[in-house]
């Protein structure tokens, strides 16, 4: 059987989250897998980094990291942090195919299903993602100046869960090509960050995924998230920041469902945690509490404008 490797990377902002996805990950897993964490020790803490190291090996998860530099061509997009283009360096280095998953959604019963989904490779393709329901289920594509979403139309991916064949990628994406895209971000008009990237490089290297390997808890409807296999909290909002906000807010963009399903699997991983390393409590604890509430509600309003471009659902 091929070795799975999951993949990611984070900042000093997502820790909790990240081990709570790697958490539900070995939860609902039928097979061991590899974990590599992408990070920049300017925007990752060594204590956070030994965090981590402690916290997988209490998993019992196999782990090496990947010192990354994300400075100058790299930038923060309100709440997507330059961390998100971490994935891009990560898949010049790395062999076979790897899993890319972000840091904040968690993974169901049947997530790793998706290794055996193309029989262990990707039939040519470099990436393999979801269809973006948002972006290609509303106007964005109407007038839009994005290239990205121009070229891919109703085949634009989201980027939160994404298949990578680094061989063709290495062979596909020379290492001075992707750099190049980042450099000319605005003169292409993107507007999502590494997503865009990844969508303009690769719209003739890829394959779309079933949606339920990457449902957009937002947005989806009921029963598209009752299927999901990985529930994705893109966006502004996050469960774990239900203290921060008003229950107005929060419950108009996720479901209360979807919240404790979340905070479920963070009280699991802070008891098998603290079981293990008392220590280790005390610095998850400062991490849950790492973002100020100013900068998300800032952040909420900055980016207001997609809620209100959504069509109708059932989404609760």
């Amino acid at each position: 059987m091929t070795s799975r490797v999951v993949i990611s990377a984070v900042d000093d902002n997502y820790v909790l989250p990240l081990l709570v996805m790697i958490h539900s990950a070995k939860k609902y897993s039928n097979n061991d897998f590899r974990f590599v964490l992408g990070y920049d020790p300017k925007s990752l803490s060594a204590a956070n980094i030994k965090l981590i190291e402690e916290c997988l090996a209490v998993l019992k998860v196999p782990f090496s990291t990947i010192c990354v530099t994300l400075e100058g061509r790299f930038e923060d997009n309100n709440h997507i942090t330059a961390t998100a283009y971490a994935r891009l360096p990560m898949a010049d280095v790395l062999s076979g195919t790897v899993l890319w998953l972000d840091a904040d959604l968690i993974c169901k019963p049947g997530w790793d299903e998706i290794f055996e989904f193309f029989d262990g490779n990707l039939g040519g393709k470099t990436v393999a993602g979801v269809r973006d329901s948002v972006i290609t289920s509303s106007h964005f594509l109407a007038n839009t100046k994005n290239l990205a979403m121009i070229k891919m139309q109703d085949k634009y991916f989201n980027s939160g869960v994404l298949l990578i064949d680094c061989i063709s990628w290495q062979l596909l994406n020379t290492s001075d090509r992707w750099p190049v895209v980042v450099q000319n971000y605005d003169n292409f008009g993107f507007q999502l960050s590494d997503q865009c990237v990844l969508n303009y490089l690769f719209a003739d290297s890829h394959r779309l995924l079933p949606p339920e390997y990457n449902v957009l808890a937002f947005y989806s409807s009921s029963t598209a998230r009752e299927q999901a296999k990985i529930l994705h909290f893109a966006g502004p909002i996050k469960p774990w920041s239900y203290r921060r906000f008003s229950f107005k807010i929060l419950f108009s963009l996720l479901s209360r469902r979807d919240i404790w399903d979340y905070l479920d699997l963070e009280k699991e991983f802070m008891r098998e945690v603290l079981y293990a390393s008392r220590g280790n409590w005390k610095l998850l604890h400062a991490n849950s509490h790492e973002n100020k509430k100013e900068k998300w509600v800032a952040s909420y309003k900055k980016n207001a404008h997609i809620k209100r471009n959504l069509p109708p659902t059932d989404n609760f």
